[in-house]
């Protein structure tokens, strides 16, 4: 939604490439940062080959399966027709190998853990990602200079941490519009909010605070489950075009009281942010980690 501001300055660029290239050698990737890389490339693979031509994939059939016969060929492809069809991302025309249709595949785990930290100071913004690696770079940047201190917000934090929770996804951003119209899907989107105008704060505008916004969270997460089951049914019953994917998944948060923030990042936002109301710090990020996905 928002197009990456280094495309635009290139002194910016230069600067978050320096710092990326700074933190290169301390990469260190385990099985769980790298298994989300392996799915999408899987996926990506699966989508060059069943987007094939006919003639191309009955020569990939016939290869990895010798036995097969011409019934089972047949309905192998109509099989790969009707998922090609259901994938919103798969390309409408086969692709052709060579110079004339061939096609480069990249990844990218974007963006960088600088600039999505310098979009979300500039903009006033927390930080969520679902990738393994990213949370871990952005629980490293912050910052534990209060020595003991015990963060007020600390319990909620807590609460939020392994949080288990519904979530629905739209594969159609129409039908996503009119489900953010009906209004049904807000509470828990309000009680983030809500959590994040607290924390802006170094401590509770009063002693209940913190035990309202924990209340707060567990009412949302119960009125968004049956939201969800309501809008589910109601969507296969009279809308059965409409494609929703329900997964469940976990939350988890770092909320502290002198917030993310690298001296990289602050010098970007000094020279490149525009205005004087970027904020100083990110007191509250969120990870999500999803469950397999299942449509519905």
């Amino acid at each position: 939604m928002i197009p990456d501001p280094s495309n635009f300055n290139p002194a910016l660029r230069e600067q978050i490439m320096s710092e990326a290239q700074k933190r290169r050698d301390q990469v260190k990737l385990d099985e769980k940062s790298i298994e989300p890389m392996r799915k999408l490339m899987m996926e990506d693979y699966k989508r060059f080959i069943f987007n094939g031509s006919e003639e191309r994939l009955r020569s990939f059939l016939k290869k990895e399966n010798p036995e097969i016969n011409d019934e089972e060929l047949g309905q192998t492809l109509e099989y790969i027709k009707k998922r090609n069809e259901e994938d919103p991302l798969a390309m409408l025309h086969p692709s052709s190998p060579g110079e004339s249709g061939g096609q480069i595949t990249m990844s990218h785990l974007s963006p960088n853990l600088e600039l999505g930290m310098f979009l979300a100071q500039a903009t006033g913004s927390f930080v969520l990602t679902n990738h393994p690696y990213r949370w871990s770079e952005i629980c490293s940047s912050v910052n534990y200079f209060y020595g003991n201190y015990q963060s007020p917000w600390e319990r909620i934090a807590s609460h939020i941490t392994n949080f288990d929770m519904d979530f629905i996804q739209y594969l159609d951003p129409k039908d996503f519009s009119l489900a953010l119209k009906d209004g049904e899907l807000r509470y828990m989107r309000v009680a983030f909010r809500n959590i994040w105008n607290a924390v802006q704060s170094e401590q509770p505008s009063s002693p209940s605070q913190v035990d309202y916004l924990i209340n707060e969270i567990d009412l949302a997460k119960e009125k968004m489950n049956i939201s969800i089951n309501k809008f589910v049914k109601r969507r296969n019953e009279f809308y059965k075009e409409v494609r929703v994917a329900r997964t469940k998944g976990k939350l988890s948060s770092k909320i502290a009281p002198a917030g993310h923030s690298t001296s990289a990042v602050y010098r970007m936002l000094l020279a490149h942010a525009g205005h004087e109301k970027y904020l100083k710090a990110l007191p509250l990020s969120f990870f999500v980690e999803y469950d397999n996905i299942k449509m519905k």
